[in-house]
């Protein structure tokens, strides 16, 4: 995997796994849950709410079935849900505000918060054995359409990005002197912007941010007070 950084203006790089795969401990596989299948996710969640998840650990070996992003390092991420899991399973009985989904966050581990690598570190000691039970609070995120016209004037951004992110997007490690603090737009450290007038690739979409004059924004981010 290769991590690259940008910076509008220029800033250190600082590397950091961008994926983490989130399994039960349990080594042998047998069986798997039947139910534990592809389907259509139900209604649209509530953005910014969040809902709290409980597995319990299989003597089958079932994974866990979350791999987690954790590009920016403090947000925990979902980036995808493997069919035949136990949050597969999770999502098959549970109400339709209660599905997990990618750009979730994970949010708490058996009551206990943190940043990205604390959470995954927390969810691996909550799974380590058949039987174990663990209770994991997600929060749905909050999409925003931000609008830009440069008029001639930097954006401030600092943005990192890993070119094989299975999440996507160019996450905003911070926001500097320039247009977005002085216009008082709403980007922050920790969201991530999705795409760049529709464009998802992440060089294309820094090629329009660098080139273009006035574009649009969408952006993805997570209530602090859903973390408290």
């Amino acid at each position: 995997m290769v991590c690259c950084f940008c910076c509008l203006p220029g800033e250190e790089a600082l590397a950091r796994p961008p994926l983490i795969e989130a399994q039960s401990a349990v080594d042998e596989a047998h069986e798997v849950p039947r139910h534990a299948k592809d389907t259509q996710l139900p209604q649209e969640p509530v953005p910014g709410a969040c809902y709290t998840v409980g597995v319990d650990v299989d003597p089958y070996g079932t994974p866990l079935g979350i791999t987690f992003d954790l590009m920016d390092g403090f947000v925990c991420a979902v980036a995808r849900i493997s069919p035949m899991s136990l949050i597969a399973a999770w999502n098959q009985k549970c109400s339709g505000q209660e599905v997990v989904r990618p750009r979730d966050r994970l949010l708490k581990v058996n009551g206990q918060g943190g940043d990205g690598e604390r959470l995954a570190k927390a969810l691996a000691q909550g799974l380590h054995e058949p039987g174990a039970h663990a209770l994991l609070v997600f929060q749905h995120p909050v999409v925003s359409s931000v609008s830009i016209a440069k008029e001639g004037t930097a954006l401030g951004l600092s943005l990192h990005y890993a070119a094989d992110n299975m999440l996507g997007g160019l996450c905003v490690k911070s926001v500097g002197s320039g247009l977005v603090k002085e216009r008082g737009l709403a980007i922050r450290a920790g969201h991530r912007i999705m795409d760049v007038d529709g464009e998802k690739t992440v060089n294309k979409m820094l090629e329009r941010m660098r080139r273009n004059e006035a574009f649009s924004l969408t952006v993805i981010s997570w209530p602090e007070d859903g973390a408290k």
